[in-house]
């Protein structure tokens, strides 16, 4: 979403090894699909100790009604966030992507929700489900 149009830059690997005890990333996430979020954790799994990143369960009913106001009052609507599926994408407050690869796709708005369950599994981490603001990932 904020990537300004360098959708082709490479992933960026540090040539030094670093070790930090923790990574905190809020609100990123939110802003990516999948496939950058799956790839910058197993790259954060190798220098941290321990990773807490938000993100937003699709069973989040409090950020679904805050995205839903702020659409409403910025675009005068916003569609339906009930959706099924491990994960979606609501982009430019008019069209929804569910589990399909949108990876370089530049876009004005971009949010992600992911299903909770979804997310333990493939990251196998632990969970903090937030009813008044993002959730959480806790990875040891």
């Amino acid at each position: 979403m904020y990537n300004g149009g360098n959708i082709d830059e490479p992933f960026p690997i540090l040539e030094e090894k670093f070790e930090f005890d923790i990574c905190f990333a809020y609100s990123v996430f939110t802003h990516t699909d999948f496939l950058t979020f799956e790839t910058t954790i197993k790259y954060l799994q190798g220098i941290c100790k321990k990773l807490i990143i938000s993100f937003v369960s699709k069973g989040n009913f409090g950020m679904k009604t805050w995205v839903s106001n702020k659409r409403q009052a910025d675009f005068g609507s916003c569609l339906n966030l009930d959706v099924d599926g491990n994960y979606f994408y609501l982009i430019n407050n008019d069209k929804i992507y569910i589990e399909e690869k949108v990876y370089n796709k530049k876009e004005r708005f971009f949010f992600s929700f992911y299903e909770n369950n979804f997310i333990k599994t493939t990251f196998e981490c632990d969970t903090f489900l937030n009813p008044n603001g993002q959730d959480f990932i806790i990875m040891k």
